[in-house]
C-alpha cells in the first residue's frame, strides 16, 4: 500500500531530525516541533502532487525542511510561544506552521 511507503519515509527522513535538532528538549516540546514539522513536510509533498504524495516527495520535502532551517524556526517559535505560558492553543500552532511554510 502506497501510504504505508508514505508513512515509512516520513519516519525514516525525520528520525535524523529528532537526533541531531530536538535530543536535548523535553518529550512534550519533542513531539510538538515533529507534529509541526510533519503538517509542513505533508503539505509540501502534497503541493508537489496534490493527488498522488509518494514516498520520494516526503523524503524531497523532508530534506527541504531539514536543509532550509526551518525546524530551528519552528522550534524558535515555539519556545517563544511558550516563555509566558506552559499551553498553546490551536491558534499559536497553526501559526508557527503557517509562518513555516517552505
Amino acid at each position: 500500500m502506497q501510504l504505508d511507503s508514505v508513512a515509512s519515509a516520513f519516519i525514516e527522513a525525520i528520525a535524523p531530525l529528532v537526533h541531531s535538532h530536538l535530543h536535548s528538549m523535553p518529550p512534550p516540546l519533542q513531539i510538538l516541533i515533529v507534529g509541526c514539522a510533519a503538517v509542513i513536510i505533508a503539505a509540501k509533498a502534497f503541493w508537489m502532487q496534490p493527488s498522488d504524495a509518494r514516498a520520494s516527495h516526503v523524503i524531497a520535502s523532508t530534506d527541504d525542511y531539514i536543509q532550509s532551517c526551518t525546524v530551528e524556526d519552528v522550534k524558535a517559535a515555539i519556545l517563544e510561544a511558550l516563555q509566558d505560558t506552559d499551553e498553546l492553543g490551536h491558534a499559536t500552532l497553526l501559526q508557527v506552521v503557517l509562518n513555516n511554510q517552505i
